[in-house]
């Protein structure tokens, strides 16, 4: 018996302040993570294409641009295709001034406030202004660059390019590669997660996940048991993950450090980490808070920045597991 997977089970969000952005039903919405107030943007037009749920494979936000919340939505399937959305500042009077969309692409991202990078079926680049106008190829400076499989958000003016098992940095503007990094033969990327300083980057495959710097300087590799379904950077550059059974952490330092924070009986999706709470999106999209024991993750947090006061007070609660303190210690 063949099964079709007709629905897309991973929901994409990006977070910008307090403003958690996703799709669900064809609608677009913000969670307000201050008032915790859902509210909904738009509707999802994708002029009846076939794409998986109408729910976007990524959504990126345009940190460059300070006048207003710029959006990427980006779908694939059998006529993939990106929106823009561009809406005012004030989210209480939700107003859409531009909503732009471009066929035919494998994906799109922000290079800078006013320019999008894009993807086409092709395989070919090309730079536009938000609104499709002033389009122009270009042509990436790379030798034995054969076929590009995606593009990826980077630092202001570059791109982050994954091609013939190799994922670089691109300079659109000095036409050049600034780094790069080899991915073990036939690696199909998943995603890409930046933290929110632009100095760490996560790249994830199937079951592997690769802690970089934005100088391409691996910090840590872990290999998961099973497959590793999304994630996101909290406050302190920690990368926060979950797996087709648990809610995980990875540290952005060269102490390799990991943990678990509790298994879950059905894959989540996260969308953000604050204290002890995951806000995580379920299989049908539903947006759900779980609470989560964070003594561990705050102990070898405290540890690592070598806040002694921190630990002490952390010890004497005699909340954390005895073999846990002696393992991390011994490590």
């Amino acid at each position: 018996m063949t099964v079709f997977k007709l629905e897309r089970e991973r929901h994409s969000s990006v977070r910008f302040s307090s403003n958690l952005f996703f799709v669900k039903n064809r609608n677009l919405y913000n969670y307000d993570l201050s008032t915790k107030e859902q509210s909904l943007l738009s509707a999802v037009n994708t002029n009846a294409q076939q794409v998986l749920l109408n729910q976007p494979k990524s959504i990126y936000y345009n940190h460059w641009n300070q006048s207003s919340h710029t959006l990427i939505l980006n779908f694939d399937g059998e006529n993939s295709c990106f929106i823009i959305y561009d809406f005012n500042k004030d989210l209480n009077r939700i107003n859409c001034s531009l909503e732009k969309r471009g066929d035919n692409t494998l994906g799109a991202v922000f290079l800078s406030k006013d320019k999008v990078c894009v993807l086409d079926m092709n395989r070919e680049v090309a730079v536009c202004n938000l609104d499709g106008s002033n389009i122009k190829k270009v042509s990436l400076n790379k030798k034995g660059l054969t076929k590009i499989e995606q593009l990826y958000p980077a630092p202001l003016g570059k791109i982050l390019v994954h091609a013939d098992d190799c994922i670089f940095m691109y300079d659109l503007a000095a036409r050049k590669v600034i780094d790069e990094m080899t991915l073990p033969e036939a690696s199909v990327v998943k995603q890409i997660h930046w933290s929110s300083s632009m100095g760490h980057f996560v790249v994830i495959t199937s079951k592997q996940i690769y802690m970089m710097t934005k100088q391409f300087e691996l910090l840590y590799s872990l290999k998961e048991a099973s497959k590793i379904k999304s994630g996101c950077f909290d406050e302190n550059d920690t990368f926060i993950y979950s797996t087709a059974t648990h809610l995980k952490y990875m540290f952005a330092s060269k102490c390799q450090t990991s943990g678990t924070f509790k298994s879950i009986e059905q894959p989540l999706y996260v969308g953000f980490f604050m204290k002890n709470q995951v806000y995580t999106f379920t299989r049908s999209g539903a947006l759900e808070v779980v609470e989560v024991n964070n003594t561990d993750y705050l102990f070898k947090m405290a540890l690592q920045k070598k806040n002694l006061l921190e630990v002490k007070e952390i010890l004497s609660k005699g909340t954390l597991c005895g073999h846990s303190i002696v393992n991390y210690l011994k490590e």
